[in-house]
C-alpha cells in the first residue's frame, strides 16, 4: 500500500531531479561565465542529478517492486546516499573559493574530507551488519539502533563550515554572507531533523533548496561582476578619453604664447594663467570617480575657451545663460562638448563662430544645453567625436542617470542637451 508519505517523497525526489536538470542546463548556456565556475556547476549539478534519479529509483522499488526486488533498493539506497556526501566537499569548496582562499591549504576542507571519509565507512559497513540501516525479506526498510551516526559526519561538516563563514565574514560581502547562512542552515537543519525521524525526506528538501540558493546566489554573483566589468570598462574609456587631449590644441597653445610673449607679453601670461588652469582641471578629473558641481565644470570649460578665443581672435563668440547651477554632473562633460563645437563647428571660412551655454530647471530636470552655429554635428564623418560622445553619454548614465541627445540646430549647427535628475 502507497501512503502518503511515500507519494510526498517521490514528488519532492522528482521536483529535485528537475531543479538539478534545470540548473544543469542553465549553467550550460549561460554566457559570460568563468571556467570555472563553469566547471564547479557542471560537476556539481551532475552529481545532484545522480544522486536524484537514484533516489526516485529507490523509492520506485519500494513502492511498487515485490521482494524480489530487493537488490534494486539496496543498492540504490547505498548510491543515493553516497553521491549526496560526495556535495559536501563541493560545499565546503563552494564556500572557501567565495572568501578567495585557497582550499588546497584550507584547515576547513580537510577536515571535511576526513568527516567524509568516515561517512563512507559508515555508510559501508551497512553491506555487513544492520548497526545502520536493514532490509527485511519482504523489501521492507528499517533503521538501526545507530543510524544518528551515520548522519553525524555531514551535520558536524556543515556546522564547521557554518562556523567558518561566521569566523570569515569580513571577506565576503552583506549580501553573499546572508547568502551563506542560508546556504548552509538549511541542509543543518534538515539533516539533524532526519537523525532522529522517519519519514519525510528531510534531507532531500535540504538539497535540493540549498541548490537552489547556492545557484541563484552564484547568478547574481555573476550579474553582479558583469556589472562591475561594464563599469570599470567605462571607467577606463573615461579614463583614456581624458588623456587624449589634442596634441596640435598643445601645439598650437604653446606657439601662441611664443608669438605672444614678443607680441603682447600680458596677453601672453593671461594664455599661460588660462591654460594651466585648464590642464590642472583636466587632470585632477582623472583621479575624481564621482560627479563635480556644474560650476567646478563651467570653471574648466571658461579656461579652455580663453585659450581658444586667444587662437582664433574675434572668430568664436561664446554666450552664457546660466542661472541655474545647483547640480551636478560627472567630470569633463560640458567641456569636451564645447570642444567639439570648436572643432567642427568652424567652417573653411572665416565665420564667426557662435556658441551658447545655457542652463535651466525643467520639472525634476536640470537641463544644460550647448548649441553652436556652423556644422551640423550629423556631417561629421568621425568616429573619435561620436566615441567621445558615446564615452559621455554612458557617463552620465553610470554616475547620475543623465542622458545626452545631439540634434541638429535651427539655422544649422548643432544642439546638445544634457539632462540630469535632480537631487
Amino acid at each position: 500500500m502507497i501512503d502518503w508519505v511515500s507519494s510526498l517523497n517521490l514528488s519532492i525526489s522528482i521536483s529535485g531531479s528537475t531543479i538539478a536538470f534545470l540548473g544543469f542546463l542553465l549553467n550550460w548556456f549561460i554566457r559570460r561565465s568563468s571556467k570555472k565556475s563553469k566547471n564547479f556547476f557542471t560537476i556539481f549539478f551532475v552529481i545532484l542529478m545522480a544522486y536524484t534519479a537514484v533516489l526516485v529509483i529507490n523509492l520506485v522499488s519500494f513502492m511498487y517492486l515485490d521482494s524480489g526486488y530487493m537488490w534494486l533498493s539496496r543498492i540504490t539506497m547505498y548510491l543515493y546516499s553516497l553521491l549526496s556526501s560526495l556535495l559536501l566537499p563541493m560545499m565546503s569548496y563552494y564556500v572557501i573559493s567565495q572568501s578567495n582562499r585557497n582550499w588546497k591549504k584550507s584547515k576547513i576542507f580537510r577536515a571535511v574530507s576526513v568527516l567524509w571519509f568516515i561517512y563512507f565507512l559508515l555508510l559501508s559497513s551497512t553491506w555487513f551488519t544492520d548497526w545502520i540501516y536493514y532490509f527485511t525479506p519482504d523489501n521492507g526498510y528499517f533503521r538501526g539502533d545507530l543510524y544518528f551516526l551515520l548522519l553525524t559526519p555531514p551535520a558536524i561538516s556543515i556546522g564547521l563550515l557554518l562556523i567558518d563563514v561566521i569566523v570569515n565574514s569580513s571577506h565576503f560581502s552583506k549580501r553573499q554572507y546572508h547568502a551563506l547562512l542560508l546556504y548552509l542552515l538549511t541542509p543543518l537543519i534538515c539533516t539533524s531533523i532526519q537523525m532522529f525521524s522517519a519519514g519525510l525526506l528531510f534531507t532531500a528538501i535540504g538539497i535540493s533548496v540549498s541548490s537552489v540558493l547556492i545557484f541563484v546566489n552564484s547568478l547574481i554573483d555573476r550579474s553582479e561582476k558583469s556589472l562591475e566589468m561594464a563599469e570599470e570598462n567605462a571607467a577606463q574609456r573615461i579614463s583614456i578619453m581624458q588623456l587624449q587631449m589634442r596634441p596640435h590644441f598643445v601645439f598650437n597653445t604653446l606657439m601662441s604664447i611664443y608669438y605672444l610673449c614678443e607680441q603682447d607679453p600680458e596677453k601672453a601670461q593671461n594664455v599661460i594663467l588660462n591654460f594651466s588652469n585648464y590642464l590642472r582641471q583636466n587632470y585632477s578629473a582623472l583621479t575624481n570617480e564621482d560627479t563635480i558641481t556644474f560650476t567646478e565644470e563651467l570653471e574648466h570649460t571658461k579656461a579652455y575657451l580663453a585659450v581658444e578665443q586667444v587662437r582664433f581672435e574675434g572668430r568664436i563668440n561664446i554666450e552664457y545663460d546660466t542661472p541655474h547651477t545647483d547640480f551636478r554632473l560627472p567630470p569633463l562633460t560640458l567641456q569636451p562638448l564645447v570642444e567639439n563645437a570648436v572643432k567642427h563647428g568652424r567652417g573653411p571660412g572665416n565665420d564667426i563662430l557662435n556658441i551658447s551655454i545655457t542652463t535651466a530647471k525643467t520639472g525634476d530636470q536640470s537641463v544644460l544645453t550647448v548649441a553652436n552655429t556652423g556644422v551640423e554635428f550629423g556631417a561629421i564623418d568621425s568616429d573619435g567625436t561620436h566615441i567621445a560622445m558615446d564615452n559621455i553619454r554612458e557617463r552620465l548614465r553610470l554616475l547620475c542617470d543623465g542622458t545626452l541627445t545631439v540634434m541638429p540646430r535651427d539655422g544649422g549647427g548643432t544642439t546638445v542637451t544634457v539632462s540630469i535628475p535632480a537631487e
